[in-house]
């Protein structure tokens, strides 16, 4: 049940009825339910349709959300803290500043049709209610996260191997201590992103901006940076061996105690 709100106000000659909906915490799962601000921690939400929800605010922490379908949702604000969100349909989700540390994922989750130009995730921020996107010691190897915005967001200690950033704007990110083995940033925006302590194994750069980017004590060995931008990118206490860095220039970067510099084809 919703609760609606008839609200007469005198503006000049005219009166005008202004309507305000307020959530229902009792109301039962479905389609363009609105349960803003309410309490579903530990809620057992397992193939639940929620498809358009407005699920701003809510408190989702250690509930099962698996094979649900939050199409189009908006959750906003919300705590995903340990949810469990496998094979679950994200598809034009809203999760601007969501917090979804140690949430589990499964690579079976739809985040829309690779045809879609636009993210299918949508980590938005706004003038009136700012704030990145929490993604701390979430494990999502191998998914397609092309184009995505994702900017400011936290990804630490984050495993996100053999997964696909390609083009995605992740300006100011901090992925200190995550795991990105094999992951592809090709063309991606990483302009003052954080990788202290992070694990960049095989990890594909190429054509990306990392300008002003810190790579302080992360282990990067054999990542290929052909063709990325390095300004004032700071290799702080790691090695360059077998790094691909072809068509770099070097010159603005900041490299201090490495081992070996060993450019590969």
């Amino acid at each position: 049940m919703k609760y609606i709100a008839l609200i007469a106000l005198m503006i000049g000659p005219f009166w005008t009825v202004l309507v305000y909906t307020r959530s229902d915490c009792a109301e039962k799962a479905g389609p363009n339910v609105n349960w803003t601000g309410c309490d579903k921690s530990g809620a057992n939400l397992a193939g639940a349709n929620l498809t358009g929800a407005k699920l701003e605010q809510v408190n989702f922490s250690h509930a099962n959300l698996s094979d649900a379908n939050l199409g189009g949702a908006v959750l906003f604000g919300a705590n995903l803290e340990f949810s469990n969100l496998s094979g679950a349909n994200l598809k034009g989700a809203n999760l601007g500043r969501s917090d979804l540390t140690s949430a589990i994922f499964s690579q079976n989750m739809i985040f829309g049709s690779p045809d879609v130009i636009n993210p299918a995730i949508r980590i938005v921020t706004s003038s009136t209610n700012p704030g990145p996107a929490t993604i701390r010691w979430v494990t999502m190897n191998g998914i397609d996260l092309d184009g995505i915005q994702l900017e400011h967001a936290n990804f630490s200690a984050a495993d996100f191997s053999k997964s696909s950033f390609r083009g995605a704007n992740l300006a100011n990110a901090n992925f200190a201590f995550a795991i990105l083995n094999e992951t592809d940033f090709s063309g991606a925006n990483l302009r003052g992103a954080e990788f202290p302590g992070a694990q960049l194994g095989n990890t594909i750069f190429v054509d990306a901006n990392l300008a002003r980017a810190n790579f302080l004590n992360a282990d990067i060995r054999k990542a290929n940076f052909r063709g990325a931008i390095l300004n004032m990118t700071q290799f702080y206490k790691v090695s360059l061996n077998r790094m691909n860095l072809n068509g770099v220039d070097l010159k603005r970067a900041k490299i201090i105690r490495n081992a070996n510099i060993k450019i590969t084809d």
